[in-house]
């Protein structure tokens, strides 16, 4: 049975999500290591999610040896808590988790690398042969995890599960994934195409300090328009996404692939930050599959 997540970067957004219908909350920031909470505040929402009933995941991003520093000190404080599922998008996070026995990996998108992110479909339609362009769209709708030693890699490493992107063309590969018993999360609306280190957002916001960041990006996202090859996309944070519109025929055929997992964000881009909206977002994903 698919159950349907809501991934919260702050408190707020994270209490939103616990009113709603949803069956479990991600908590923390994906692709920004300086909107990484504090321990404190770690503990509150794992009680205030334990209290909801609803199973806790922690988020985290790519990270510097420094911030990776922090969020040891988190896991081992989760730890001590109970099991929590971790979804780690750095090496040296996932290389931390082997000693912690209660935590269990999850691969985050940064880890999964798909050539399909790319906005650019014209790569696979080039003027050449059909055999050609068969091969071309068989390796650009992969994943990283669609090779075999990637995958036994992450299984020495503990992992069984992962996150993916909402790119209908990729499913059937998603299939071999779930066939090989890796637990998949789908992850609705929002492809990224390109993660920085540097955060466009608070450069054009004229943000200075990354460690005293006011977060901008909790209200303010930027459209981007490509000319040439008529493409759009969305500056999150020092994230890039195009936009994929869940189609009933989509989310079929992800219950046929056997998806564990549909998340939502709570954000600014989506609109989907207070209980109503959450609600209505989930609602028309669960009416459409």
């Amino acid at each position: 049975m698919t159950t349907f997540s809501v991934q919260a970067s702050n408190l707020p957004l994270l209490k939103e999500a616990l009113k709603s219908s949803c069956t479990g909350v991600r908590f923390g920031s994906e692709f920004c290591m300086y909107d990484l909470p504090t321990e404190r505040s770690l503990v509150k929402v794992l009680r205030l999610a334990n209290d909801a009933g609803k199973p806790l995941t922690y988020m985290t991003p790519r990270v510097s040896d420094e911030a990776l520093g922090k969020i040891s000190g988190h896991f081992k404080t989760l730890n001590d808590l109970g099991s929590i599922d971790i979804v780690v998008n750095d090496f040296g996070a996932l290389h931390t988790l082997r000693d912690i026995p209660n935590l269990k990996p999850h691969l985050g998108r940064q880890l999964v690398y798909m050539p399909a992110r790319c906005p650019w479909p014209q790569i696979t339609e080039r003027s050449t042969s059909i055999f050609v362009r068969y091969k071309v769209k068989r390796i650009y709708y992969q994943t990283a995890l669609n090779y075999g030693p990637t995958t036994q890699f992450y299984r020495e490493m503990g992992v069984h599960s992962a996150d993916v992107d909402w790119i209908p063309e990729s499913f059937k590969h998603y299939k071999e994934l779930a066939r090989n018993g890796i637990q998949l999360s789908l992850h609705s609306y929002l492809v990224p195409v390109t993660v920085t280190r540097r955060c466009h957002t608070a450069r054009f916001l004229h943000e200075t300090a990354p460690a005293r960041c006011s977060r901008p990006c909790l209200g303010r996202t930027f459209r981007l328009r490509q000319g040439t090859v008529g493409a759009e996309f969305f500056l999150n944070g020092n994230a890039v996404f195009r936009y994929a519109e869940p189609q009933r025929v989509d989310l079929k055929e992800a219950e046929k692939v056997g998806i564990m997992e549909i998340v939502v964000s709570a954000n600014s881009l989506l609109e989907t930050v207070t209980k109503h909206s959450l609600e209505e977002t989930i609602r028309r994903l669960k009416g459409a599959a």
